[in-house]
């Protein structure tokens, strides 16, 4: 907090300057696209790009060259300090012209910068002008671009000094990836990554930048894990020994030295569920009795979390990634977290996260199959079919990806079709998605209908959302009958409008003397020390089957009356138990 290389200034234009911007920006973006002035492997603020592009491109790199015994991939994830900021200008307007950007735009770009000041604001007082005189100015559309041409003759000065990529197809090399100032360098060997380290350190010193040894790190992937890697390489950047790791996060995605995402998904769903407090907590303060505002919330703040390019790495691990939804579910309506997953998803007519995953995958599948073949994430997904072919594994995402369509989804009439021509991806797509929707509702259904724990799901038809969910009904009331409506026949979570209580169906009822169990129907129908309360509020209702009827009620009062019972009954029960 106290280091002031911690912050960015953030440019305030106002916005005349800020629409001549974004024509200048126009302008000098469809130069680039024609000329290709940026190269393939910057996929930064670009259109049609993304964070996904250079994920996939460096795990599908890890899946051609890890398939093979032995093998080993070299990747230095390279940090600059404060690059935004540390921009020569004069350099700047020099490349813009090797560019071939017109002299006229570059003045208009030079004279924005030329003009350009600085002030720092402390308790309400101003510190004296300052001119800018490097960097581009952070929160200006065209900035992105300008640091992007800056940095875009990285990769010809790496071939102009010898050095070549790794392999992809035979013909195609990657050498590096950029996504804006996030560089990756990759190598087959420690020779090779030591000599690029050394070509950056040159190019970094012409371009007056700086790497951030501390947070510079290399990787050394194999199929053999981390174990005693850092004894047997070691890396340098200017002199310097740069920290080998067993993990990195590359863009948001945790990829490990085994080129496997088991980490990953295990730390998504922890943190995850770490977030489960403060989207409960704002349904709470905000009173929201929507169930379709509590959903949004969380498809809005948790599931865009937890499925972030996910149909690139998640493919393998959706049973590991299903438990922050379903224990999200079981969080908001507080019932046991031995509830089998299964009723908890029928209950909030939720589909397995597997749906999304599988969504994700064919999205990612189609977009990369109508890329031109120039494109890096194409050729590395027409290498990845090739050696699905000739070499099939289970690591390669296009085998992941035809799992799903074999042995989930149960289409495999429609593989070939996506595989060899791609077809109309949004037919096949709306197809393979409505199948694998059947088959993951089908299943749960199943598991309900041999289920023989619990007390009262079985009787329900789950051909919708239940009732009470589509009523604004209290949150207390909704945890209520969904505790009810779950509970199993040895244990039942029931809440009041504070407490949980939590009641072992096994035991002898303590508070009456007819020693039977203390189960559901005990506590409903039987126990005479709740007889006056259930008066008050069960009226006709006798028997299980009465109650089951109720709890699929659509009647707010009846459901109400259920609510008030519980409650009522909970607060008597732990006043005997605590006298």
């Amino acid at each position: 907090k106290e280091d002031p290389e911690n912050y960015r200034g953030i440019s305030l234009i106002n916005c005349c300057a800020k629409l001549f911007t974004l024509i200048l920006l126009e302008r000098i973006t469809t130069h680039c696209n024609t000329n290709n002035i940026l190269p393939e492997c910057q996929a930064g603020f670009r259109r049609s790009r993304s964070c996904s592009d250079n994920i996939f491109i460096l795990n599908s790199i890890l899946q051609i060259h890890l398939r093979l015994r032995g093998r080993k991939v070299f990747v230095a994830f390279v940090d600059f300090k404060r690059a935004f900021d540390t921009i020569n200008h004069d350099l700047l307007w020099r490349k813009l012209y090797e560019s071939g950007i017109s002299t006229k735009n570059i003045r208009i770009i030079k004279n924005i910068y030329d003009n350009a000041i600085m002030r720092l604001k402390s308790n309400n007082c101003f510190s004296k002008t300052y001119e800018i005189i490097e960097g581009v100015l952070q929160g200006e559309s065209l900035s992105p671009l300008l640091f992007s041409i800056f940095i875009a003759d990285i990769e010809n000065y790496f071939h102009s000094l010898g050095l070549t990529g790794i392999n992809v197809d035979n013909v195609i090399s990657v050498i590096l990836l950029l996504f804006a100032d996030d560089l990756v360098i990759l190598a087959d060997s420690q020779i090779d990554l030591n000599r690029k380290l050394a070509a950056l350190n040159k190019y970094a010193k012409l371009n007056h930048l700086i790497v951030n040894i501390n947070k510079t790190k290399v990787m050394v992937f194999s199929r053999g894990g981390y174990g005693g890697v850092a004894r047997r390489h070691k890396f340098y950047y200017d002199h310097n020994i740069l920290e080998i790791v067993p993990s990195y996060v590359y863009l948001g995605v945790k990829f490990t030295s085994s080129g496997l995402f088991l980490d990953m998904s295990k730390q998504t769903v922890i943190k995850t569920k770490q977030a489960f407090g403060s989207v409960t907590n704002l349904i709470s303060r905000s009173k929201i009795n929507s169930w379709f505002s509590k959903k949004k919330l969380y498809e809005s703040i948790l599931l865009s979390a937890l499925t972030y390019s996910i149909g690139i790495w998640g493919l393998r691990y959706e049973e590991v990634i299903e438990r922050a939804q379903v224990g999200f579910f079981k969080h908001l309506l507080w019932i046991p977290r031995n509830t089998p997953d299964y009723i908890v998803r029928l209950e909030t007519s939720t589909l397995k996260v597997s749906f999304l995953i599988f969504k994700a995958a064919l999205e990612w599948f189609f977009k990369v199959n109508f890329m031109s073949d120039q494109r890096l994430p194409k050729i590395c997904f027409k290498r990845l079919k090739q050696l699905h072919v000739t070499s099939p594994i289970k690591y390669n995402w296009i085998a992941q990806l035809k799992h799903f369509f074999f042995d989930l989804a149960e289409r495999p009439d429609l593989w070939n079709d996506c595989l060899n021509n791609g077809g109309n991806g949004k037919r096949l797509t709306k197809e393979l998605l409505d199948s694998y929707k059947s088959v993951l509702t089908r299943e749960d259904l199943n598991s309900l209908s041999r289920s023989t724990s619990l007390l009262l799901a079985t009787s329900f038809s789950y051909r919708s959302l239940p009732n009470y969910l589509n009523l604004r009904c209290p949150n207390y009331l909704v945890k209520i009958i969904a505790q009810l409506r779950l509970c199993t026949k040895n244990y039942i979570k029931l809440s009041d409008k504070l407490n949980i209580h939590k009641i072992n169906q096994e035991e002898i009822c303590s508070i009456c003397n007819l020693n039977q169990r203390e189960t559901i129907e005990h506590l409903f129908f039987q126990c005479p020390f709740y007889g006056h309360i259930r008066s008050s509020y069960l009226g006709e209702i006798n028997s299980l089957v009465e109650l089951a009827n109720a709890l699929e009620s659509d009647s707010y009062n009846i459901l109400f009356s259920m609510g008030g019972f519980v409650t009522s009954m909970l607060r008597a029960r732990s006043f005997l138990l605590n006298e």
